[in-house]
């Protein structure tokens, strides 16, 4: 289905000051295996329900957390409050999961403040026009794959086609590393809630494929 004309760019996968210092039984026994977890899930690949722990607890025994951001960047990927599951459960997920995810202090026992969400991403759309945006660069040595470059693109720094515009509400592209996208549905969604402060947002030009 088609949506509105806009679409969005997320940079909350590569903002620093959200990746919070959590951890999992999992990954401290078996950091491979919770790696390609993480990585699937940044990809927008999608993943059984058990592939995701359903606790995650503080890296640091001397730290108190507090209630954490609307979103950010946990030991395998995005998680999100509450309010913004909320929101997303009324859009076009496809494939995209919501799994409830307890936070807890590092004694694994004193919980953090707040209700939480792992978002396991599944979807992708191969939209992305990096020859026509501005602020990225190949990433390494793979010529097929772009990352950003510097801070959060202004608006219609980044290119997309109007493939962009069917299917899901939400989606990674598999030609830039770290992306997350919205299409103006959800975004106007989530500006109504008031939920959109920290996905880092910018609008993308749209072009015909």
């Amino acid at each position: 289905m088609t949506r509105d004309s806009g679409v969005w760019f997320s940079r909350m996968m590569s903002d620093s000051t959200l990746m919070k210092p959590f951890t999992s039984d999992q990954a401290l026994s078996d950091l491979p295996t919770a790696g390609a977890i993480a990585k699937n899930n940044d990809a927008g690949i999608a993943q059984p329900p058990d592939a995701f722990p359903d606790m995650v607890f503080g890296i640091y025994r001397d730290q108190k957390l507090k209630a954490q951001p609307d979103i950010f960047s946990g030991p395998y990927g995005p998680v999100v409050s509450r309010a913004v599951a909320d929101v997303l459960r009324e859009a076009d997920l496809g494939k995209t999961q919501l799994y409830p995810l307890k936070l807890c202090q590092h004694d694994r026992v004193r919980p953090v403040e707040g209700e939480y969400f792992t978002l396991a991403l599944g979807e992708q759309k191969t939209a992305f026009v990096p020859e026509q945006s501005n602020r990225v660069k190949p990433l390494g040595n793979k010529p097929d794959t772009w990352i950003t470059r510097g801070l959060k693109p202004a608006d219609f720094d980044f290119v997309v086609s109007d493939v962009a515009l069917g299917g899901p509400d939400l989606w990674v592209d598999p030609q830039l590393h770290w992306s997350l996208f919205l299409s103006d549905r959800l975004v106007k969604a989530l500006r109504a809630a008031k939920l959109t402060r920290r996905f880092g947002l910018s609008k993308c030009k749209v072009i015909p494929a």
